[in-house]
């Protein structure tokens, strides 16, 4: 198993510094050849979903990752083909920054998706939903499923129509593409200007028997 796994991480690294070296943008070939870059990069929408527990959730809560938003419905027989490859794709690059958003536009709501989830053994993609279809009227989604790529500042850089094998070594090399070409640049800290300031007068307090006062770290 671990050197299945390595071929294609190696095989996305080429392909990455290859795009790189030839000052093409991102790689785009193969699974993700239909990817389509927005450029420049346009607002992503505002409009609100839900998680599993019915929670109202937004784009900008997620900002400072790499989103990869998939609309998608468990009675879309493209959208559940692609989605165990959208599931190991999580699992894998989640540590790097990467969040996938599977929004649902089902009108059973959360237990159809649990139920999809539990018979194709999808382990680590949380629940969303968009039952109202807000976001896919917003985003004129005409077919699913539909992938958009927004980057760490929220803005979408790219989309894709159509199912897809989402953990192929191509698709990978286009995740970390934008991983690394969207992370935004660690702003120097500003220094420290002290403030002078004056402590209050204490009024004197009786005299006490001298104790022994032990000293230490607050865990706070």
């Amino acid at each position: 198993m671990p050197k299945r796994l390595a071929l294609p991480a190696a095989f996305a690294a080429i392909l990455i510094a290859a795009a790189a070296a030839a000052g093409e943008g991102p790689p785009i070939s193969g699974s993700v050849g239909d990817f389509s870059r927005i450029d420049p990069p346009l607002p992503a929408p505002a409009d609100s979903f839900k998680d599993a527990n019915g929670d109202q959730l937004a784009l900008t809560d997620f900002r400072g990752k790499l989103v990869l938003l998939n609309v998608w419905a468990t009675w879309c027989g493209p959208c559940r083909a692609e989605m165990p490859s959208l599931d190991r794709l999580e699992g894998k690059l989640a540590g790097e920054g990467l969040v996938v958003l599977p929004v649902s536009i089902d009108r059973g709501g959360g237990p159809v998706v649990a139920m999809y989830y539990y018979q194709e053994g999808i382990d680590h993609l949380g629940i969303y939903l968009d039952p109202d279809h807000g976001i896919q009227e917003r985003l004129k989604v005409s077919a699913l499923p539909t992938s958009y790529l927004i980057d760490q500042q929220g803005r979408l850089v790219g989309t894709l129509e159509g199912s897809t094998q989402w953990d192929s070594p191509e698709a990978f090399a286009l995740i970390r593409y934008y991983l690394k070409a969207s992370k935004p640049t660690a702003a120097k800290p500003l220094p420290v200007v002290p403030t002078a300031f004056t402590l209050p007068a204490l009024a004197p307090t009786p005299a006490t028997p001298a104790q022994r006062v032990g000293t230490g770290l607050s865990p706070l």
